[in-house]
C-alpha cells in the first residue's frame, strides 16, 4: 500500500488543497484546520449546514490566507495573535482562538449568508484530543482527532454497492462519487477494501500512527461538493453494509506516534 495522495483544509469545512507532502505535527498535518468560521455565540459552523463553505478555497502563506470564492473578491488575512483570543468552542469542547478582524468576518458572513467570525487556533496544543486513553494528544479544529485516513479500495466498494442499488431502483449509474466527499488527510492505495478498520499502529515516511477508530458519517457526505447539491447516497448504502453499533463507517482516525514529513508515494505499513 502507498500514499496515494494528501490533503490539507486551512479552513475547516471549506475546500481541499492538495499537496504532494506534509509535515505531520501533534495535532495533525502543519495547515490543517487551524482556522475555522464560528457564529456570535463562538460555536462552530460547518457546511453540515453551510454547504456554501464548500465553495471556499483558503491558500495558505507565511503570515495568513488568501480566501477566494465565486462571484467575491480575493481576501488576504493575517494570522491573528493571542491578543484577540476569545474562547471558541468545536462539538461544544472549548478552546482559545484568536479572531482574523472585521473584514475576514464581513468575507465569510456574506458566503455562509448569517453573522460569522473567522478564527484561528494560535496555539496548536490548546485543544485536547477526546481520547480519555491518551490525555496527551492535541487536536487541531478538526472534529474528532488530528488525522482521517481513507483508502481507495473501500471507496470502489462503496460505489459498486451504490451502483448495484442504483441498477436496482432503476436510477442514473453514470456518476461515481468521488473521495472529496468523505474529507480525508491521507487517501491510501490499496486492492483490500476496508482493511484500514484492522489497522492497530501504520507507519507513513517518518511518522508513526496509532488508528483512533473508524470515522462515523455524517450528512455532510450526501452534498456534492462541486455542486452543493444534496442526495441519499453514500449514507443510504453504508446503511446497508457498513452500520456498526450505529454508526455508518467509512475511513479512520489517525492519532500520531511519531511525527515527520510524509510524501505522496510513501509506503503505508502495517506494524
Amino acid at each position: 500500500m502507498r500514499v496515494a495522495s494528501l490533503h490539507i483544509y486551512p479552513v475547516k469545512s471549506t475546500s481541499p488543497i492538495d499537496v504532494d507532502n506534509a509535515v505531520v505535527q501533534p495535532q495533525g498535518m502543519e495547515n490543517d484546520r487551524r482556522w475555522l468560521v464560528v457564529d456570535s455565540n463562538g460555536d462552530q459552523l460547518t457546511a453540515r449546514t453551510h454547504p456554501a463553505m464548500l465553495t471556499v478555497t483558503a491558500t495558505v502563506l507565511d503570515d495568513g490566507l488568501v480566501l477566494t470564492a465565486p462571484g467575491v473578491p480575493d481576501l488576504r488575512v493575517s494570522a491573528p495573535g493571542p491578543e484577540s483570543a476569545v474562547t471558541v468552542r468545536v462539538w461544544k469542547r472549548p478552546f482559545p482562538g484568536a479572531d482574523a478582524g472585521p473584514a475576514a468576518a464581513e468575507w465569510f458572513t456574506g458566503i455562509v449568508g448569517s453573522p460569522v467570525r473567522l478564527m484561528y487556533q494560535f496555539d496548536p496544543n490548546s485543544r485536547p484530543g477526546r481520547d480519555e486513553d491518551h490525555p496527551d494528544e492535541v487536536v487541531s479544529a478538526a472534529d474528532a482527532h488530528p488525522l482521517l485516513a481513507t483508502s481507495t479500495g473501500s471507496l470502489r466498494r462503496l460505489n459498486q454497492w451504490i451502483r448495484d442499488r442504483r441498477i436496482e431502483e432503476g436510477e442514473d449509474v453514470s456518476s461515481p462519487l468521488s473521495m472529496r466527499r468523505f474529507r480525508p488527510n491521507v487517501v491510501i492505495d490499496s486492492d483490500e477494501p476496508f482493511v484500514e478498520a484492522d489497522w492497530k499502529t501504520i507507519t507513513i515516511g517518518a511518522a508513526r500512527f496509532r488508528m483512533a477508530g473508524e470515522c462515523i458519517r455524517c450528512v455532510l457526505t450526501t452534498i456534492d461538493p462541486l455542486t452543493q447539491v444534496s442526495g441519499k447516497e453514500p449514507l443510504r448504502s453504508l446503511a446497508r453494509h457498513r452500520s456498526i453499533d450505529g454508526g455508518l463507517r467509512f475511513g479512520v482516525h489517525l492519532a500520531p506516534l511519531r511525527t515527520g514529513l510524509i510524501r505522496v508515494g510513501d509506503a503505508v505499513t502495517v506494524d
